[in-house]
């Protein structure tokens, strides 16, 4: 867990940093978008000549996430979460 410490307003809350956020969000809009293309295409006859796109799509898509997993586990890999590794019991 990638976090900061916030010191505005005297408040000391741990957050995860932009960067993680943005991981966070934007996997988070890629999986709202691949699920409903994934239900439009199974809903439609398989003449259909926007069955091709939709799959294509989707499988673009979920590539698109897949490589946001796994650049989301090295960054993790590389910067240790909060507390983990600076002398503080996880």
């Amino acid at each position: 867990m990638d976090t900061t410490i916030d010191q505005s307003a005297g408040r000391s809350d741990v957050r995860y940093t932009t960067t993680a956020q943005a991981f966070h969000w934007v996997t988070a809009a890629l999986i709202f978008t691949v699920l409903p293309l994934a239900w439009v295409k199974v809903s439609m006859k398989d003449t259909s000549p926007s069955r091709g796109l939709h799959f294509t799509l989707h499988k673009s898509i979920g590539l698109t996430i897949l490589a946001l997993a796994a650049a989301r586990l090295l960054r993790r890999a590389i910067y240790a979460p909060w507390g983990v590794g600076r002398g503080a019991s996880p």
